[in-house]
């Protein structure tokens, strides 16, 4: 299923009420070819191109109707963050362009999507983020969720689009094994603001394991979206 372009178009629609309704119909673009994958029962995800014909940018789109972050819903239940890390060796073996090991996951705020429909981006991560984040590493916690949110843990990073701009992230090392942590849940738990607001982003450890990465417009120099730091083209 390809997105033909869509996810690069600002949408002007109402979102639908909090996680959606399974009769919304084609103003929701995404959820409406999603719908041809199901029926599902929730528990499952499909994977679409970011744009016709790409094999730089995917994104993992849930088969049950949940409009994004702010869903209350995917705090329990199926892991896609999970799925989608399963997903990279499969998306990008060769002959694929990119390596395994450049690719990063994020998932936009409600107010810096542009589908509604919950959707994780797999696509390479901007290779400056990783370095900033390995150069910062002792400031950086690890596996410890209730430090998220400490001053330290904060960390400033170049966007993609200008070299000179940075934006502030809440970042915590994890294992490579996070199956036992919905990171969602996690999100709620720790950071516990307006979830509605956040962007996360999962960005691989060389030598293993991942960051994990947060950010909102009311973090000083933040922003809601994975964006900057995510490469699609």
């Amino acid at each position: 299923m390809s997105l033909d372009q869509r996810e690069e178009e600002t949408t002007t629609t109402v979102p639908a009420p909090p996680c959606g309704e399974l009769k919304d119909g084609d103003q929701y673009f995404l959820w409406t070819e999603v719908k041809k994958f199901v029926p599902c029962d929730g528990h499952r995800s499909v994977v679409a191109r970011g744009s016709a014909g790409s094999d730089k940018h995917y994104l993992l789109v849930p088969t049950d109707r949940v409009t994004g972050i702010e869903c209350e819903c995917i705090q329990g239940g199926y892991d896609y963050w999970q799925e989608a890390r399963r997903l990279i060796p499969f998306l990008f073996r060769p002959p694929s362009p990119v390596n395994p090991e450049q690719i990063g996951l994020g998932i936009n705020s409600l107010h810096n999507r542009k589908q509604e429909q919950l959707h994780i981006h797999i696509a390479q991560f901007l290779p400056a983020a990783q370095l900033t984040l390995r150069n910062n590493e002792s400031n950086i916690p690890y596996n410890a969720w209730n430090e998220w949110t400490n001053g330290k843990a904060v960390v400033p990073i170049i966007t993609k689009e200008d070299s000179t701009k940075y934006r502030q992230y809440r970042v915590i090392r994890t294992d490579q094994n996070t199956s036992n942590l919905n990171l969602f849940a996690a999100l709620k738990q720790y950071v516990n603001h307006n979830m509605a607001d956040q962007t996360l982003i999962l960005i691989p450890r060389v030598g293993g394991g991942w960051y994990v990465l947060n950010s909102e417009p009311d973090l000083g120099g933040g922003t809601g979206t994975c964006d900057h730091l995510l490469l699609y083209t």
